[in-house]
């Protein structure tokens, strides 16, 4: 809340499988985080917030060394995950997707300064014009929501990912290199030894 523009962290441990020499559980720790800006901007929000907190579980989890900054450490080992083609897949959170931090809970607050004249019972069926005009009327004379009567830019107009890295990040995945490799690897031979003949002992 101090630091305003991460909308959600957790943190949890997510199994990889055992290791059959100690045999114990392996496991990889996750931080998730979702926030307003660059990916600079949002773990240095986060270490400043409750780097304080973090420190010693990454210290005692992951080696994080005592002399090392913890927001290098993120930096270094941070995924920025996407549903657009072309990025990292994952699903991110998004509770009010497109909205700042500051935007949700402005609106929050604009909410609260209107919700007497929306909820006031009226008889019949009400009027929703007239008590949407009401409600704006009030919202103005406050003097400081003037925002609201303005055009927004959403986060989510910004653009996906691209196709060259959806193409590389695919191509250089272990499994499909070797494959890729195999496969051409298998071609130069045929069209060597349909051009130049079988080497002798070679099969």
């Amino acid at each position: 809340d101090n630091v305003g523009t991460v909308h959600f962290a957790s943190l949890a441990v997510a199994a990889t499988g055992r290791d059959e020499k100690l045999d114990l559980e392996t496991g990889a720790l996750v931080l998730e985080i979702s926030g307003d800006g660059s990916t600079d901007d949002v773990i240095g929000a986060i270490t400043q917030a409750i780097g304080h907190r973090l420190r010693p579980i990454f210290r005692a989890v992951c080696g994080l060394p005592d002399d090392a900054s913890l927001q290098d450490f993120l930096k270094k080992h941070h995924i920025e995950i996407s549903p657009s083609f072309g990025s990292t897949a994952g699903l991110v959170f998004s509770g009010t997707p497109g909205h700042s931090v500051r935007r949700i809970l402005a609106e929050a607050e604009l909410a609260d300064s209107v919700r007497e004249i929306v909820e006031k019972p009226r008889a019949g069926t009400g009027n929703a014009l007239a008590v949407l005009t009401e409600a704006r009327r009030h919202a103005q004379s406050l003097g400081k929501f003037g925002w609201a009567f303005e055009p927004a830019e959403s986060l989510l107009e910004r653009p996906p990912g691209r196709w060259w890295r959806a193409l590389t990040t695919t191509l250089l995945a272990p499994a499909v290199l070797a494959t890729v490799a195999i496969v051409i690897l298998a071609c130069w031979r045929m069209t060597y030894v349909l051009v130049f003949g079988n080497p002798h002992g070679v099969t």
